[in-house]
């Protein structure tokens, strides 16, 4: 565990949903409202077993190029791996030039899984982009001795010159790092919900929803915000409604998008995202990852909600209609 900011989830999460602790449900005819609260964590990557190998180089046009094979599968990871890159470089994103997921080019990675991909890739490319810098620095010292270092990183001109020379004295600068971790540390998340129950009917409602979430450092905090939105939807719709009814054939009866229901833009509640920075030792800049946290919290914090609610817990998922009124009338 490099950093532990799971108690400050708590404390942000009820505050912002108002809860006070020993509140009693409100009871409205034939509808009941009650909150719910979840914790959950989850490690980065696969210490040991998850590994990540990027290529940088400094092209003659003066940007540079940055060969990964970590694939971005909606995660903005494509973004991010080269703002770090270019922070460490002292340049703007759109001198990176990215290849990323190409087999025949770039480096070989685990993959994009296990809430991985700032965490172990962007170390990869954390620690090649601190070795082009010190590559930089040092030719340029036999080179041009007289530019100052933040000249010799961001001018153009003066990295075309570095590239010219470079090539004519055959000194290679392209950096070719491969990064596995030692640790998987971890995330933390505090998900709080609102619900609201029709005991006649057995329909759950979210009124409002919380997230706290524990990442170490937000490389690029509206990307994180971004995730940690989508991951609760996703998980309203593993709660509330999402079940592939399959009958002994084999045959799966609901296999359309209008039979297999997933939340929809109607179906979601007002949300609230909350990053914790704790900056991580082992990851780059301090950044935790924050896949999967983000969909872990919603079904068990709609479940307890309902149990404040209704005094009912429910075992099953997704908590439909149908089982919510069963449970509540036997």
């Amino acid at each position: 565990m490099g950093s532990y900011g799971l108690q400050e989830c708590f404390e942000k999460a009820t505050s912002a949903l108002g809860y006070v602790p020993g509140v009693q449900p409100v009871l409205d005819g034939h509808l009941r409202r009650g909150f719910g609260f979840a914790a959950s964590m989850q490690g980065s990557g696969l210490a040991k077993i998850h590994s990540a190998g990027v290529k940088l180089s400094l092209t003659a046009s003066g940007k540079y190029e940055l060969r990964t094979g970590a694939v971005d599968v909606g995660t903005g990871s494509d973004t991010t791996l080269r703002q770090i890159a270019a922070d460490i470089l002292g340049v703007e994103v759109a001198d990176i030039d990215l290849i990323a997921g190409d087999t025949h080019r770039t480096p070989y990675d685990s993959g994009s899984y296990a809430s991985a991909t700032v965490y172990i890739s962007g170390q990869a490319v954390n620690k090649a982009a601190q070795i082009m810098r010190s590559r930089l620095l040092e030719l340029a010292a036999q080179l041009l001795p007289n530019q100052p270092e933040q000249t010799i990183l961001t001018d153009k001109t003066v990295l075309q010159q570095l590239a010219a020379a470079a090539q004519e004295h055959q000194v290679f600068l392209s950096v070719e790092v491969e990064h596995s971790a030692d640790e998987s540390s971890l995330s933390f998340a505090v998900l709080g919900v609102e619900v609201e129950v029709d005991i006649e009917t057995g329909k759950i409602k979210v009124l409002r929803c919380v997230q706290a979430l524990d990442i170490g450092k937000a490389i690029n905090p509206r990307i994180c915000h971004g995730q940690a939105t989508g991951g609760i939807v996703m998980g309203l719709g593993y709660a509330l409604a999402e079940e592939l009814i399959i009958i002994e054939q084999g045959r799966i009866l609901n296999s359309w998008m209008r039979t297999y229901r997933i939340p929809s833009a109607k179906d979601v509640p007002p949300m609230e995202i909350i990053l914790i920075e704790k900056a991580d030792p082992h990851g780059p800049f301090g950044a935790k990852g924050i896949g999967e946290i983000g969909t872990n919290c919603t079904a068990p914090a709609i479940a307890n909600a309902v149990a404040h609610a209704t005094g009912i817990r429910l075992n099953q998922l997704p908590m439909t209609p149908e089982r919510v009124w069963k449970a509540l009338n036997q």
